[in-house]
């Protein structure tokens, strides 16, 4: 569920520095087989995926696991916009 009626589906935070424009939506997974990734949105850059504290090294099946979010996160921003 959106935060704001003008967020996507997706956002699940928002963000705002005091001026609408500077609206931030973000959602966040986290895992402790591969990392973080968040998915941010602003008009000016659209949506935008992003990895933190992913490891180095992943099994086949933790990167499978990874891969899955991030196709799903790509489907999810695909279709907010």
């Amino acid at each position: 569920m959106s935060v704001l009626p003008s967020c996507p589906a997706w956002c699940t935070d928002h963000r705002q520095a005091g001026h609408p424009d500077d609206s931030l939506c973000r959602t966040r997974s986290a895992s402790a087989a591969y990392g973080e990734t968040l998915m941010t949105y602003t008009p000016d850059e659209g949506a935008i995926v992003w990895l933190f504290n992913t490891r180095d090294e992943l099994s086949v099946d933790e990167a499978e696991q990874l891969a899955r979010t991030l196709l799903a996160q790509v489907a999810l921003a695909r279709g907010s916009r």
